[in-house]
């Protein structure tokens, strides 16, 4: 569930280690890793441990199709900016917000609002996207929009940990306590990374998944000696909500006009869309 919250905090790890030990980024690993050889401590590894569901008996679901909303991020093709893009589910009629990136050319560290019919166009039938406007420049590019799926909401906690050995108990301790430091003081930048730019959305075919993050907890710290090693493992709690969706592909669309059942009209009433 939380593999890319694991890598972001291995990453938090080096960082904060740089210049304290030497060649952070060895010493510093995904794990369960091995004890460490003659020479080769101090070292760190964080690894995942179980999941597991709370049994509420209120849990969100719909077992009727409704409109789900998906962000998606897309880097611009360099060679074909144009597109098409391959989009991972078909989006509902006039329900794709577009936000693109220009990190080059005139309209550098600009963020734009491209239109619908006018600045892109979607192909349906193939969930594709074409840009008709000029993307000189862009690099990244932001969609918002609706499809539709029914789908279940299933709260979770899931364990990790990080692992420090050292010959000596004291320094054990020291580089396990510094790493939790380090990982409650990033707590809010951890998981805004996680459930921004790196949410974790898994897609087969009709299926998807998508996995937030509300919370990390240390929980516990134990300690044993593993040969001439000691090991100290901090323990965390991350706790979150996980959305697994199943699309259903044609025969459906937003509403845009409501008639009146009364006097007859040649034209209805105008439904404003925000899927934002």
């Amino acid at each position: 569930m939380v593999h890319n919250l694991v890598i972001r905090i291995i990453n938090t790890l080096r960082a904060g280690f740089a210049g304290v030990l030497t060649n952070p980024n060895t010493r510093v690993a995904e794990g369960p890793i091995p004890v460490p050889g003659n020479g080769q401590a101090p070292r760190l590894g964080v690894h995942l441990g179980e999941v597991t569901y709370t049994q509420h008996h209120r849990e969100l679901s719909s077992s009727q199709p409704r409109p789900i909303e998906m962000r998606e991020e897309l880097a611009v093709n360099g060679g074909n900016p144009a597109g098409p893009y391959q989009l991972a589910k078909m989006p509902l009629d006039t329900s794709v917000l577009c936000k693109v990136l220009f990190g080059a050319g005139p309209l550098a560290g600009r963020r734009l609002l491209f239109v619908e019919g006018k600045d892109f166009t979607i192909d349906h039938q193939n969930a594709q996207l074409t840009f008709t406007r000029d993307m000189t420049g862009a690099d990244t590019i932001i969609l918002r929009f609706s499809y539709v799926g029914v789908f279940t909401v299933r709260e979770f906690e899931q364990t990790f940990f990080v692992d420090a050995y050292d010959t000596l108990a004291g320094n054990a301790e020291k580089w396990a306590s510094l790493a939790t430091g380090m990982i409650l003081s990033n707590h809010d930048e951890l998981l805004e990374q996680f459930n921004s730019a790196n949410q974790v959305v898994h897609v087969s075919n009709a299926y998807l998944s998508e996995t937030t993050i509300s919370q990390m907890l240390p929980l516990l710290t134990t300690t044993e000696k593993t040969g001439n090693l000691f090991k100290l493992q901090a323990s965390f709690k991350a706790i979150g909500q996980v959305r697994f969706i199943r699309e259903i592909v044609g025969g459906f669309g937003l509403i845009e006009k409501i008639h009146s059942p009364g006097a007859a009209a040649e034209d209805g009433v105008n439904v404003e869309i925000d899927v934002e």
